[in-house]
């Protein structure tokens, strides 16, 4: 599984450069949005930071990844970024995506009432979704 990893995140990697290569970019900009994007999804899983137990920080952080991230890489690959509506406007969208995971949530737990889930099992599957992640 390490192996894994490591072979996705540098695969991945050596891709944005390549796409900055592609683009003719003096700063390779997709590379440091995917190594941001890295840094992000490390983050939301590894302790300290663990951003997935807060409720806030984590679905802002799945937001950012989902909408913000591959729209910047879009645009800086098929043009520039280099107005700030090209950085307001993604940022926006991952606020509304924050307000989607949430309603998930919810509509989630109600899902798991209808099929009648008890507390308990609930609890318990909760305990090992966090014990293995």
């Amino acid at each position: 599984m390490i192996f894994q990893i490591w072979f996705l995140l540098l695969g991945g990697l050596v891709t944005s450069y390549g796409l900055d290569v592609w683009a003719g970019h003096e700063f390779p900009s997709v590379l440091a949005l995917s190594i941001f994007g890295s840094f992000i999804s490390y983050i939301y899983s590894a302790p300290p930071l663990k951003l997935k137990m807060n409720g806030w920080q984590g679905s802002f952080a799945l937001g950012a990844s989902y909408i913000s991230l591959p729209w910047w890489c879009g645009q800086a690959v098929f043009g520039t970024l280099d107005r700030p509506v090209y950085w307001i406007l993604p940022i926006l969208y991952s606020i509304a995506g924050l307000g989607i995971a949430i309603v998930n949530d919810f509509k989630s737990i109600e899902g798991d009432k209808e099929v009648s889930w008890s507390r308990g099992k609930l609890e318990k599957a909760t305990a090992n979704i966090r014990l293995y992640s």
